[in-house]
């Protein structure tokens, strides 16, 4: 669930809604010198992958639970390890049975989250994160097509780039940069700033059309803390339903 604190109360989005997201401007990217348009060997296996890769998330993000620290229902940045690479490996799977090449990608995506979770970790964490990170990916690149190898790593960083645009799109608090602020994004390939008026803006202009505009169904819930999960629960059940927009356009100034 992404869980972002305003001032009326709280808006969630379900993961699943955001790969969506991704999935879109995965399609609508024509490319920039570092971040090459899609190529056509790949496109049908990157596009479910992006669309997808999040479908573990489902279940947890049913039924929201109450994170104790915040009072607020639980960031998917919450999870425990075990949480994660068992959400992780069943987005892999689901993929996988699209093709190997969707589910080499999500393995990819996710190894690298892993990855980056590891300096750190506690000892039984650092064990699991580096068997998930290690166990993937070599069995499925074997079931892949020759062509479609040749482009691993061209798919995989479209993906992640495509990912992360979607998080911030969703001013998903833990990743979005602070409103105004211009930073790098794939490694220093397109700089990004997020505006205040709903909108994100790029630069060099990655995508085929001027402009594009992300639709992200979700809750607003009008509470900012809650004590109990009871509360919660009886939150979402009053919750309104919601649709979050952001509109991502040219870098200007």
């Amino acid at each position: 669930m992404i869980v972002r604190p305003v001032r009326e109360g709280v808006q969630l989005i379900h993961q699943h809604d955001h790969a969506r997201a991704a999935g879109t401007l995965a399609r609508r990217w024509k490319g920039t010198s570092s971040i090459p348009a899609p190529s056509p060997q790949v496109r049908d296996p990157l596009f479910f992958a992006a669309d997808n890769h999040d479908v573990g998330w489902c279940l947890l993000d049913s039924s929201p639970r109450l994170d104790l620290g915040t009072g607020l229902p639980q960031s998917f940045f919450a999870a425990t390890v075990e949480e994660a690479v068992s959400v992780w490996t069943e987005g892999i799977r689901f993929c996988e049975a699209h093709g190997a090449f969707s589910g080499y990608l999500v393995s990819a995506h996710f190894s690298s989250l892993a990855e980056a979770g590891l300096p750190g970790a506690p000892p039984e964490d650092l064990a699991l994160l580096r068997r998930f990170a290690g166990d993937e990916q070599e069995a499925l690149i074997k079931g892949c097509g020759a062509e479609e190898c040749g482009f691993q790593s061209e798919a995989a960083r479209l993906l992640r780039v495509c990912d992360t645009l979607s998080l911030i799109a969703c001013r998903a608090p833990e990743i979005s940069p602070p409103p105004g602020a211009v930073f790098s994004l794939a490694g220093g390939g397109l700089k990004v700033r997020l505006s205040g008026e709903g909108k994100v803006e790029l630069a060099p202009w990655p995508f085929q059309s001027d402009g594009v505009l992300l639709l992200f169904p979700g809750f607003t819930i009008l509470q900012a803390r809650f004590e109990t999960q009871m509360d919660l629960d009886e939150a979402l059940r009053q919750a309104e339903p919601a649709m979050f927009e952001t509109r991502l356009v040219p870098l200007s100034g």
